[in-house]
């Protein structure tokens, strides 16, 4: 960290929103007062940024969101990030479980699918991908 507000990763610099931070603060799912706390939001911050355009103030985002409130009436939600999801009991799953699961990922698609309840109400909404499309289409059933 350089300040509060900016991550350094080697010669890059980072540079990192406030509410950013606090969401995955708020996310956190170890003790409060663990050390690897800050590097740990550090970390995904650096991963989330390969997304951004360097030249623009504004986030890149992947794919279209659907409403957060719509996301908040399910019980889990696919392809979500400890940064934009919005289902109440934070159980989603992300492209890095590696790292999120930290900020309460469960994993990530498909391989979560099998850890679903039978008759959850599930958020899908996948890349804007042909593959990924085609993969998601073809479970619909399971």
């Amino acid at each position: 960290w350089s300040g509060d507000s900016e991550v350094w990763v080697g010669h890059h610099k980072i540079n990192c929103r406030a509410r950013d931070i606090q969401t995955l603060d708020s996310r956190w799912v170890l003790s409060p007062k663990d050390e690897r706390k800050p590097i740990e939001i550090a970390r995904l911050l650096a991963l989330y940024s390969v997304f951004d355009n360097p030249l623009s103030n504004r986030r890149n985002g992947v794919h279209l969101a659907l409403d957060p409130e719509l996301r908040r009436q399910s019980d889990y939600e696919l392809f979500a990030s400890p940064l934009n999801a919005a289902v109440a009991n934070g159980h989603f799953a992300s492209k890095w479980p590696h790292v999120e699961w930290r900020f309460g990922s469960i994993g990530s698609y498909p391989s979560v699918l099998q850890f679903l309840p039978v008759n959850s109400v599930v958020c899908v909404n996948p890349p804007f991908t042909e593959a990924y499309l085609a993969d998601v289409m073809a479970r619909l059933a399971e």
